[in-house]
């Protein structure tokens, strides 16, 4: 398409040129031939016309036409051609008016000596044909060499230049892309830098600044879009498409129960079975209910709390001995808190405490007991559950 166009405005360019220097060439012809031969008129006749040829010319006898025959075949020896775009050029003069004569074939030459000023015709033809190919070559040889010249660069392009060089890439290379670098919004330019700036190899640096452009999803992305980018390329930097997928990706946290996998905003994220069993139990509370749940007093596991979740680990094959622990001593305010931090750890570990800050817990104090209540930070809308399948 850019190759189309650049041709197209080139034709045009070509044309217009062709039109100019024919026309220019046209009038040219016509004043070169009038004033060559206007000056060797002004010579011969300066020399040679005395006032009694004068007032022969100006009388209406045989004298007069005797007169004209004699000068016009005087003016046989003034001659003009070019070969090029003329035909041969011939002189007269006559005391007779002629009408639809072109006002460019007629000259006027001052005998000073005799004060006065005769009227002559020429006689020629211009040569259309060759005038139009010596005007198409002329115009080809320009657009040519226009399009041979180096395209003026702004001092932004130059900046950009220079950053892309440092890529090793030739200057035109590195004119090229800093030209379509600038037509990337900020958004875009910001992905590409950092692809670029990783030495995110899958493309090269042509083929980089043309997925960003391809991608016009980019354009609306905000901070949180380019971090959860930046995080699904560190973990697979091989693929580029399945990042910018990730990205785009809903805010919304996944329990897998059959894999007993986690899929946070499209990224997978696989946990410690007893730890999974447990961020999906607070997810269930969260849809179920408000999602609070009272941490146990320290000197006090609590039987309700193990039998909600022995029935959810019983359910989803969890560890025997999990099972067995809560069964024999209830919940401990300790076991709670360790799969709890074991879930941060993980998540943290693996998204960055800023994106796995959405998807962590939040806590509030009881005033009575003074223990902690803890439930999923997400709302119940982001939170999606994939039971087991008999």
């Amino acid at each position: 398409m850019l190759l189309t166009n650049k041709i197209t405005k080139h034709l045009i360019l070509f044309t217009v040129l062709t039109l100019a220097f024919f026309t220019f060439g046209y009038f040219y012809a016509q004043y070169q031939v009038a004033s060559s031969i206007q000056h060797q008129l002004s010579e011969k006749l300066n020399q040679k016309v005395g006032s009694e040829i004068l007032q022969g010319l100006n009388s209406k006898d045989e004298e007069s036409a005797r007169l004209f025959r004699q000068i016009n075949g005087d003016l046989q020896t003034v001659y003009f051609s070019n070969n090029l775009f003329l035909s041969p050029v011939t002189a007269f003069i006559t005391n007779q008016t002629r009408d639809g004569i072109n006002p460019n074939k007629i000259i006027y030459v001052d005998l000073p000596k005799i004060k006065t000023q005769l009227k002559f015709y020429l006689e020629y033809q211009i040569i259309g044909l060759n005038l139009l190919i010596a005007s198409s070559v002329i115009a080809g040889l320009a657009v040519i060499a226009i399009f041979m010249l180096p395209v003026p660069v702004n001092q932004q392009t130059k900046t950009l230049r220079d950053k892309f060089l440092a890529f090793k890439l030739t200057q035109q290379q590195a004119i090229n892309c800093a030209k379509q670098y600038q037509t990337l919004n900020a958004m875009q330019q910001q992905v590409f830098d950092f692809l670029a700036e990783n030495q995110i190899n899958i493309l090269s640096i042509a083929d980089l600044l043309s997925w960003c452009a391809d991608k016009k999803e980019i354009k609306t992305w905000h901070a949180h879009h380019f971090a959860w980018f930046c995080c699904a390329l560190k973990k697979n930097p091989d693929d580029l498409n399945r990042a910018f997928a990730i990205a785009c990706s809903e805010n919304s946290i996944e329990f897998d129960a059959q894999s007993q996998a986690l899929k946070i905003h499209g990224l997978t994220i696989q946990l410690a079975k007893t730890p999974f069993l447990y961020y999906l139990w607070y997810a269930k509370h969260k849809l179920d209910s408000d999602g609070w749940i009272l941490n146990p007093a320290t000197n006090q596991p609590s039987q309700p709390l193990a039998n909600s979740l022995i029935d959810l680990m019983e359910t989803y094959n969890g560890h025997a001995k999990a099972v067995n622990d809560l069964k024999s001593f209830g919940l401990k305010a300790k076991t709670i808190d360790q799969n709890r931090n074991k879930i941060k750890q993980e998540l943290t570990a693996y998204l960055g405490d800023e994106l796995a800050e959405s998807y962590l817990f939040e806590s509030r104090r009881d005033s009575k007991t003074q223990r902690y209540w803890y439930r999923l930070n997400c709302p119940e809308n982001m939170i999606k559950i994939q039971e087991l399948t008999i």
